[in-house]
């Protein structure tokens, strides 16, 4: 019963986090960000060698392949909280830690997309996100992400 009781729980929470409220899917939670129109009108009006955009293509490759393990490690800490808090009697303790682990993982993403924005820009002379909120950055999105 405590089985069906976590999996009907978890398949309305999935349902209710897709937004679906008034058929547009305009929930809450991490969006676009507030300046994404803005850097997406600067990526347009660039015009790149065809170098230049085996170069970019190398460097995003090249920041994908460091930052995957990391992204992989944060949905595993969500889940690892999501868990935590499922449980008839959640350990606090356990929460807080994951919750450190998770913000110190989230630190070292922006770290290394701070640094891969600036090597695009060093190597390539372009501005591909800005140094404020980016295109990760909070806004209104789909769905009722953390």
């Amino acid at each position: 019963m405590k089985k069906l009781l976590v999996i009907g729980l978890a398949l309305s929470t999935m349902a209710f986090a897709k937004g679906n409220f008034n058929g547009n899917n305009d929930g809450f939670g991490k969006g676009q960000g507030q300046n994404q129109g803005n850097q997406m009108n600067q990526m347009q009006n660039v015009t790149l060698t065809e170098a230049q955009q085996k170069e970019l293509a190398t460097l995003r490759e090249a920041h994908q392949k460091v930052t995957a393990p990391l992204i992989i490690s944060l949905q595993e800490k969500d889940l690892a909280i999501d868990k935590e808090l499922l449980a008839d009697k959640v350990n606090w303790t356990k929460v807080e830690s994951l919750t450190k682990e998770k913000a110190t993982i989230e630190s070292q993403l922006d770290v290394l997309r701070l640094k891969n924005q600036v090597e695009i820009k060093e190597k390539i002379g372009i501005n591909v996100g800005g140094f404020g909120k980016g295109m990760k950055g909070q806004g209104q999105g789909k769905g009722m992400n953390r």
